[in-house]
């Protein structure tokens, strides 16, 4: 299955999914104008409150900060 195989690789379905989230945010902060809470719910996050926490956490600055820096 997918789990064993991401497993003995080294990686959690979370982790995936994080990492894939993160990776497709930051096209959409640097590359659209879409509002981060447009961002948050196409991503699957259920509050715009969680997306940024998990961004924060992968990239060290707000998806508002990062866009600032990246557009």
């Amino acid at each position: 299955s997918l789990q064993r195989h991401l497993k003995l690789s080294g990686f959690s379905f979370r982790e995936l999914l994080e990492q894939a989230r993160y990776d497709t945010a930051i096209g959409m902060l640097a590359n659209t104008d879409e509002t981060i809470s447009d961002i948050a719910l196409r991503l699957g996050y259920p509050e715009p409150t969680h997306f940024a926490r998990a961004f924060r956490r992968m990239a060290g600055v707000s998806p508002g900060q990062y866009r600032s820096l990246h557009s």
